[in-house]
């Protein structure tokens, strides 16, 4: 192995300072030729940083004027030493008095990294950064080809505490009445920080008249990436004829795959007899826990005397918007906070200026805004027949005459069935069948991962259909409850079939009736069966 010598030569330039009896003793101690040896390391050598050193004061601490034949390195230290004898400049470098020396580093031959002659994290990086000497940690848990660069066993002890539960530590919130714990304890540090802002560090924005702030550092970068277009890496996608592009390579990645089927990681449903698979490790845990109720964490609604329970948060935040109208959204007109809103069109007074206004559901009642609506009506009178969660006037997506926005969901706790509510005054405007297709296709594909066994449509016409005179008002009462009866019965006894469509009070002969699902007819004298 060659071997270079480099000799240290004293610096004509002198620091002014006061000289004392420790400079003596060192020069006193100092030899007059002093040749550090340094084995050239897979020709790796690097020489940088030209340093003032005193080697008496600091390095025969470092025992290396007892042991030359032995690489050496020279680390800043930003505490100043005992005896004195060096300082910190602004550019890094530390000074020492009366000698010159050179700081060596190992460089990485595949990329850029050094480090300061320490072969062992040479080593290190390469193994991890370019798969260079890896030593593979497998693990062991049958069914899992997970495996690991570590030179020792932690990242696989990590892994199988988080994802198979083995060895695992638990850390548990100490705050009184939450009962979430972690394996880890940056995990229950980020928890108390966020969900009970417990020695919260805020980010905050500094962007001329933002006033965002973010509990995280990783979090105020994202939303100046993505709000301000601050510091942005544009990864497009190279897929020919594609010019989609995204903020973040996991976007990327995630398109690729979803859109193009590109670097694709399928994840299989292991529930014997399900053949289901997803392309997110998050996509599966969901339908395991809707579809099987693996792993379900269940969140319950607080209000008092509610006994409705649901597997994700965001159906429980519905529930409360729509059942009890609890939320964050303020009524234009009383100013109180509720779960829902109703966007009315007004005029400015003695202008052609118009505007909307966001208005409560008591508002709306109150002021006669959706008072004379049947189909508003019919909905007050369920509520006071029927104890089921219900949502109102939820938009589904969909282009032009596909948009739909059904009167009234009912949800089955367990999703068992989805009953779905419609008021067609006059057996709704004349069309055809197609669209109504659609609309009921669109709607139950807005399921997603929540798909129910059953699907049912109550399609009710309010109006007699049959033209003749009877009171108005006498048709809503009985038919009000005539189609809670109906409702309370699809609940306990859905239709087989997994789509269907229930026709109260409709001809037979009207153009909207669906040629593709299963249908039923109910009148007053023709009443439900399967």
């Amino acid at each position: 192995m060659e071997v270079t010598k480099r000799k240290l030569t004293q610096t004509t330039e002198t620091p002014k300072r006061q000289k004392t009896n420790h400079d003596e003793d060192i020069a006193r101690s100092q030899p007059e030729n002093l040749n550090i040896i340094s084995p050239t390391i897979n020709n790796a050598l690097y020489l940088d940083n030209v340093i003032q050193g005193d080697l008496g004061g600091v390095y025969n601490k470092r025992k290396l004027l007892g042991s030359q034949k032995k690489p050496f390195t020279i680390v800043p230290r930003k505490k100043k030493d005992r005896k004195g004898g060096y300082y910190m400049l602004d550019d890094g470098i530390l000074r020492f008095w009366s000698y010159t020396l050179q700081i060596m580093y190992l460089l990485c031959n595949q990329c850029e990294y050094k480090t300061n002659n320490n072969k062992s994290k040479l080593k290190r990086h390469k193994a991890r950064k370019h798969d260079i000497d890896v030593t593979w940690h497998y693990c062991d848990v049958k069914g899992c080809k997970s495996k690991f660069k570590t030179t020792g066993s932690g990242e696989l002890k990590r892994h199988k505490a988080h994802k198979h539960n083995i060895d695992v530590t638990w850390y548990p919130c100490d705050v009184e009445g939450c009962k979430s714990k972690f394996k880890a304890a940056s995990k229950l540090k980020q928890h108390k920080a966020h969900k009970h802002d417990i020695d919260v560090t805020w980010h905050y924005c500094d962007v001329e008249g933002c006033s965002s702030k973010f509990k995280s550092n990783g979090h105020l970068k994202r939303h100046k990436t993505y709000k301000h277009n601050i510091d942005v890496t544009w990864h497009p996608c190279d897929v020919e004829g594609c010019k989609s592009k995204f903020k973040a390579a996991s976007e990327l990645k995630q398109h690729k795959a979803n859109k193009h089927d590109i670097g694709v990681t399928w994840h299989d449903c292991d529930v014997e007899g399900c053949s289901s698979k997803f392309k997110a490790a998050g996509e599966l845990k969901q339908h395991k826990v809707h579809k099987h109720d693996i792993d379900v964490t269940w969140h319950y609604c607080d209000v008092e005397g509610c006994m409705w329970k649901f597997k994700s948060n965001g159906n429980l935040k519905r529930h409360t918007a729509g059942v009890h109208d609890i939320g964050n959204l303020q009524c234009g007109i009383c100013f109180e906070l509720c779960g829902r809103v109703v966007s009315h069109e007004f005029t400015y007074n003695q202008s052609t200026l118009t505007g909307t206004i966001d208005i409560c559901r008591q508002c709306c009642r109150d002021y006669g805004l959706k008072k004379d609506r049947i189909e508003h009506r019919y909905m007050e009178r369920l509520d006071e027949y029927i104890d089921f969660t219900s949502h109102d006037d939820q938009m589904v997506k969909g282009e032009a005459c596909y948009r739909y926005r059904p009167d009234r969901l009912y949800l089955d706790v367990n999703r068992r069935v989805y009953i779905h509510i419609e008021i067609d005054e006059n057996e709704h405007p004349p069309g055809s069948y197609t669209c109504e297709e659609q609309r009921i296709s669109n709607m139950y594909d807005e399921f997603a991962n929540d798909v129910p066994d059953h699907y049912v449509v109550i399609r009710l016409n309010p109006d007699e259909y049959d033209k003749n005179d009877e009171d108005r008002e006498e048709v809503f009462e009985e038919r009000a409850l005539h189609l809670a009866e109906i409702i309370q019965y699809v609940r306990e006894n859905p239709p087989l079939e997994k789509v269907s469509i229930i026709y109260m009070y409709y001809s037979e002969n009207n153009p909207q009736i669906t040629q593709r699902w299963p249908k039923y007819f109910i009148d007053d004298e023709n009443n439900i069966s399967w």
